[in-house]
């Protein structure tokens, strides 16, 4: 058996993992760290600092010109000493500077996401990006939809990245209770946006959700989309139809 270990932000994994860490590749388990309880506190501090909305302007518009700190994370963690038995890092959207072991990055909408979402701080660090991608130890660049894997290609234009971009979309195990049952005679989806990124639902697959909910509802008429989110004037006379 091998071991992943789950490089991620939050103390605790985002929901959006939650069935990959329920249901690991054949063979592997995963290692999720734990902050400890002094690091919880000063990370609370810290994000209630910066999450005042006076600091956030100082702190995107004039720090991030002398400071990077998201860089400053990848050089602590490239020191960071791992139990021994990790075979393989799984990164959700942070860049691994290591060389001693394997990596595997995961990214969920936009390439900027690997500088916090910061534009200005994604192209000022580009090239830093670029090499980084373009590592041995990163194996495999991981995309939630062809967009993303596009976008990237045409970023870079990097023949070694380009062959470690694979797309693998968002899944969910079906409930093994049924669907419907005699109080309820109909299925609601949900489609729902970003509140940090309004404009970017096609990232998000909106219009692919929209395309396959035309076909699912031409054989099952008892099933409703629901979609809150703003969608883009060429959709909205599409959910018409």
């Amino acid at each position: 058996m091998k071991t992943i270990y789950f490089y991620k932000d939050l103390n605790k994994p985002h929901s959006l993992y939650n069935e990959l860490l329920n249901n690991p590749p054949n063979g592997y388990k995963f290692y999720i760290p734990e902050l400890e309880k002094r690091e919880l506190v000063s990370k609370g501090k810290i994000d209630f600092v910066k999450s005042l909305p006076l600091v956030r302007r100082i702190y995107r518009g004039f720090l991030y010109h002398f400071y990077n700190p998201i860089k400053n994370e990848n050089l602590k963690f490239s020191s960071k000493v791992l139990p021994k038995d990790i075979d393989l890092i799984f990164s959700a959207g942070r860049l691994v500077l290591r060389q001693d072991k394997p990596y595997v990055l995961d990214m969920v909408d936009k390439i900027n996401c690997l500088m916090g979402y910061n534009q200005k701080l994604f192209l000022k660090n580009r090239k830093y990006i670029q090499q980084s991608l373009e590592s041995p130890s990163c194996k495999a660049i991981v995309c939630f939809t062809e967009a993303l894997r596009a976008d990237i290609k045409n970023e870079f234009k990097s023949p070694k990245i380009n062959k470690k971009l694979t797309v693998v979309y968002i899944t969910k195990n079906f409930p093994k209770k049924k669907l419907l049952n005699k109080k309820h005679n109909s299925i609601n989806l949900l489609f729902v946006g970003s509140i940090n990124n309004p404009q970017d639902v096609l990232i998000k697959g909106a219009l692919e959700t929209l395309e396959s909910f035309k076909q699912i509802v031409q054989k099952n008429p008892n099933v409703h989309l629901f979609v809150r989110c703003k969608l883009p004037e060429f959709m909205k006379k599409n959910m018409g139809d």
